[in-house]
């Protein structure tokens, strides 16, 4: 059963920039229950073609519905992490140097926020 967040929510945005060639500047905003956890993912690109805009959208709108549904944030690690293809390169995050993919660096990113694996060993 799909679990919907509040109307009002808190969020956590990062910018991200991949130093591929052009460089790739976008936001990941992660809508969050009322427990802290990530419930949606939203990604704001710049000057970006529209086919990666739209295929980011999708991606995004995906992970939302996974984890509204019960799908854990440890599975969608597991499936998106490391997935490579362009744009990619490093980047100026200090815990992701190097993204190998967009979907790469948003799920090592919500890994490196929300996942309770990464939280004990903190």
């Amino acid at each position: 059963m799909r679990e919907r967040l509040p109307d009002v929510r808190q969020s956590l945005t990062h910018k991200f920039i991949i130093h591929s060639d052009p460089p790739t500047k976008f936001y990941v905003t992660a809508g969050l229950f009322e427990n802290g956890s990530p419930g949606e993912v939203f990604v704001t690109m710049e000057d970006m073609e529209s086919g990666i805009h739209g295929l980011m959208n999708i991606i995004a709108i995906l992970i939302s519905l996974c984890l509204q549904s019960g799908v854990p944030l440890e599975k969608l690690i597991e499936k998106l992490s490391w997935q490579s293809f362009a744009p990619q390169g490093f980047t100026d995050d200090p815990e992701i140097k190097y993204a190998n993919s967009m979907p790469d660096a948003i799920i090592r990113w919500m890994e490196q926020r929300f996942s309770p694996k990464k939280a004990e060993t903190l």
